[in-house]
């Protein structure tokens, strides 16, 4: 009896001692072979990559101690493979003692995360969708049966290729960009690959600070895009490098980003703005024939504007700018006419329900109003939402500045 006691007693210390000591990244425990692309966006307008956190150094051991695959990707506007290596070893020598094998994965390891740490863009502008292609890609060459994860260290506010936000792409549902990508047969393999992300969203100068909800977003965006492709995603909260560096590294554009307004409590009585974001009536809501200011369906349309006129008619005090756009991209004449007898249509509609004709005010601007989503031409989801009338408060400073442009 003593002897069994004694056995489960050391049973339970070897346990422990185990558990305590495993250093072993999340990926590796299954045992299984690793493969690992590592995505390193050190480009202009990201802030500085914290590469030495235990997501990054446990994900490259985890593949170099299974005698797997690690590849490196630079994200920049022309991602290229930097590194690509299988790390087996004769079977003879993984009888080798287990310290020496430790030492030399540890080794290996080291003398990876160097060459990432001097990872610099070569190119301007950011294809985060590209070197997620290329990822991919550098698989072709991991061991067949490996289990594969694609870690991203990168802001993802992608500036070229398919998936550019400098086109208003955080403005857009991320079903509809997954649509429009699938469209154009943009969407990688991501079938049964674990994408992990960190400094998603980390921003810095002269790019602008993404806010909580532009974030969130961005995330939302990019889980839609990985999932779509098969992928599994997971966010990391790793914050980035507090260490400022002087870099020069090649030109990327700036996405114009709305500014969230102030907090402000006020009291019941006060009377709510909805309009001073702007609202979007798209084609779900209020449909045009093609390339006509005459409504497909008028009765819809005017059980979508009923309750709008009858908002206006609790604040006398609030004036409308309606704008109007199409789909497409590049100016023309049509499209500026066309975008600007369609808010006129909705005016008149709001007219005839009540709604003094003083207090709304139409432009048209085609292809060229400020939330406008470029590049996806004029057929999908993405292209219908730019068919549209936007209303907003007129005294918006947004509104005064188009308004003072249309003069």
């Amino acid at each position: 009896m003593k002897k069994i006691i004694l056995l489960v007693i050391a049973l339970t210390m070897v346990l422990m001692l185990c558990a305590c000591g495993s250093t072993a990244a999340p990926a590796a425990q299954s045992g299984k072979t690793q493969a690992v692309a590592v995505l390193v966006g050190n480009h202009a307008c990201s802030q500085e990559l914290n590469l030495n956190s235990p997501v990054v150094k446990d994900t490259v051991s985890s593949a170099i101690r299974t005698y797997g695959f690690v590849s490196v990707i630079n994200v920049d506007g022309d991602p290229d493979l930097v590194s690509a290596a299988n790390y087996d070893i004769p079977s003879q020598y993984k009888k080798a003692d287990r310290q020496k094998l430790e030492q030399d994965a540890r080794n290996k390891s080291l003398l990876l995360l160097q060459t990432i740490q001097g990872i610099e863009a070569n190119s301007p502008e950011v294809d985060t969708l590209g070197a997620l292609r290329m990822a991919v890609r550098s698989f072709s060459a991991a061991p067949e049966d490996a289990e594969k994860t694609i870690l991203v260290i990168d802001s993802g506010l992608s500036t070229a290729g398919y998936c550019n936000f400098v086109n208003n792409l955080l403005n857009a549902e991320p079903e509809a960009i997954v649509a429009a990508l699938a469209d154009r047969g943009a969407l990688p393999n991501l079938r049964g690959i674990r994408v992990i992300w960190q400094q998603l969203g980390d921003t810095a100068y002269p790019q602008g600070s993404l806010t909580p909800a532009q974030v969130q977003q961005l995330v939302e965006i990019w889980k839609a895009v990985i999932e779509a492709c098969g992928g599994s995603f997971e966010l990391s909260d790793i914050p980035p490098n507090s260490t400022s560096l002087d870099r020069s590294l090649p030109p990327v554009s700036v996405v114009e980003l709305a500014a969230d307004p102030p907090i402000a409590f006020a009291s019941e009585s006060v009377h709510e703005n909805r309009f001073a974001e702007p609202v979007y009536l798209a084609e779900s809501q209020v449909r045009f024939l093609g390339d006509s200011a005459a409504y497909a369906e008028p009765d819809a349309a005017i059980e979508t504007l009923t309750p709008i006129a009858e908002y206006l008619a609790q604040d006398e005090s609030l004036h409308l700018l309606l704008v109007g756009s199409t789909a497409g991209d590049g100016y023309s004449e049509f499209s500026m006419t066309l975008s600007k007898n369609r808010a006129e249509t909705v005016k008149r509609t709001l007219v005839s329900l009540g709604v003094g004709e003083e207090r709304l005010s139409t432009l048209g601007l085609g292809c060229m109003d400020p939330w406008h989503i470029g590049g996806v031409g004029t057929e999908g989801e993405l292209a219908a939402m730019n068919r549209k009338v936007v209303l907003i408060d007129a005294q918006t400073q947004i509104a005064r500045e188009l308004l003072k442009e249309s003069v």
